[in-house]
């Protein structure tokens, strides 16, 4: 099928709506270059760098970045891209109108392209993996250009077909914090942990043999773990796998573990390069385990801009959702903050859509806590949740007594001085009746005979005494 008069119709009046109108921009975000038939690929390119770059938009400064390019000849010259249709009338509305018909156009050309394919691999000898390959594609292609009834009807509830459970991929302290199909926010002030305890997930996923910092997880098909971090030098990435590897208890990577630093690479492009590895990885692999991205906030231009950052949790979670997998997200909390906030927009709409909330808080001693907040499944209270400090033997972060057990051994320290004045000069094979060891803690604490009566349940909740027949001793 060749392009027609009317197909140029519709792509000359987008982009010269482009050039002059910023809500057709705004109406063609679905559209990419491929949608494009030559040489209108190139000039809507050079629409989109301009308007990712923050440039305005003319038909001047295209003409100037196609002119940079070295593409200006292969795109009609500067009179051609100047001259690209605008009435005033292609806005917002008629432009939804024409991005159907550019969808649509491609959709055809796509379609006879892979069947064009398909009859030169069997004209040439293809077997039946050339048409499982062409069948693929045309389903891709399928899913890609379903119309609003194919899309609501796999979505419709039924009773007869409940999905099926999201299975955990990520617990924490025993509680799941991730399946599949979700996005997680982890958040912390700057230096408070948080790529300590990446390494934990990441080496919880590697059968591990060391410290996890209370993360656990299971990998036994070898799926795909992809790491991306933003924000740290190419050293001192480095060193954060040798740290996770060194908690899994291993010399080397496993195949599936894809880390990447890409804290040298343009925020547009980082997103890019996520889908095309996670796409890349499940075909080597079958199946994507899981992605950690150290620094969600450089993946936008403008964390305060909502709709930037509403546009890029939106694609995270769809993401997550077409890779059956779970996406944890790393973000700074603002400096200072007592209660959690994170940057702007992007802060607040990922934890709106976040499965779990992911906090962590560092004390004056300098034990970093973590805990949910505004979570939909786990529930890990601060007293309860697992702690970790830096440890100067190991030269990494190790696991420290969650608050709840300190509180316990000090409550414990403390009733063990008590009793231990309490049973003086007793020796320890006669023990104290209950009257006798209720007389001695009144006596010790200057307490009545219900203060006495709580010291004695505290003492054998904790396992201070013990009784033997009628008579207590000290444990």
């Amino acid at each position: 099928m060749s392009v027609t008069a009317y197909d140029i119709g519709a792509e000359t009046a987008l982009l010269g709506g482009m050039m002059m109108a910023p809500a057709v921009i705004a109406a063609c975000e679905e559209l990419n270059p491929t949608h494009f038939s030559q040489p209108h690929d190139l000039i809507f390119s050079a629409i989109a760098e301009l308007h990712r770059t923050g440039k305005p938009v003319l038909p001047r400064t295209v003409t100037t970045e196609l002119q940079e390019r070295g593409k200006l000849e292969a795109a009609g010259g500067a009179v051609y891209v100047s001259g690209l249709p605008y009435d005033g009338t292609t806005g917002a509305a008629s432009a939804a109108y024409f991005v159907s018909v550019v969808r649509a156009k491609w959709e055809h050309r796509r379609a006879r392209d892979i069947a064009s394919h398909l009859h030169r691999d069997m004209e040439n000898g293809g077997t039946l993996a050339s048409f499982d390959e062409a069948m693929e594609a045309l389903g891709k292609l399928r899913a890609q250009s379903s119309g609003p009834h194919d899309i609501l009807a796999v979505r419709r509830f039924n009773l007869a077909s409940p999905p099926p459970k999201p299975r955990p991929i990520y617990t924490l302290a025993g509680a799941t914090v991730a399946t599949q199909g979700n996005i997680q926010a982890i958040t912390g002030q700057a230096k408070s942990g948080k790529s300590a305890l990446l390494s934990g997930f990441m080496a919880s996923t590697m059968t591990p043999t060391g410290d996890t910092l209370g993360v656990s997880s299971s990998n036994p098909d070898g799926a795909a773990v992809l790491h991306i971090d933003t924000e740290q030098s190419r050293y001192d990435h480095h060193h954060a796998i040798l740290q996770a590897l060194r908690r899994a208890g291993r010399q080397a990577p496993p195949e599936w573990l894809y880390s990447y630093s890409l804290a040298d690479v343009t925020i547009g492009e980082r997103l890019r390069l996520l889908r095309h590895q996670l796409d890349a990885a499940r075909k080597v692999h079958g199946a994507i385990h899981s992605a950690i991205i150290d620094g969600i906030g450089d993946l936008c231009y403008d964390p305060n801009d909502s709709k930037e950052a509403f546009a890029l949790v939106a694609e995270l979670h769809k993401l997550a959702i077409d890779f059956d997998t779970t996406i944890l997200c790393v973000l700074h909390e603002n400096p200072g903050s007592e209660t959690g906030k994170t940057r702007g927009h992007l802060g607040s709409q990922l934890e709106r859509k976040a499965e779990s909330n992911l906090r962590m808080t560092k004390d004056a001693d300098g034990i970093t806590t973590v805990y949910t907040s505004n979570s939909r499944h786990a529930s890990i209270s601060k007293p309860q949740g697992p702690r970790f400090a830096w440890n100067d033997e190991a030269a990494m972060h190790l696991t420290a007594e969650d608050a709840a057990t300190v509180k316990d051994s000090a409550r414990r320290e403390e009733l063990m001085d008590v009793a231990v004045e309490v049973f003086r000069d007793t020796p320890a094979t006669l023990g104290l009746t209950w009257e006798q060891l209720h007389q001695r803690i009144e006596a010790a604490e200057g307490l009545k005979r219900g203060g006495s009566r709580k010291r004695f349940a505290a003492m054998k909740k904790t396992g201070v005494i013990r009784q033997i027949g009628e008579k207590y001793r000290l444990a």
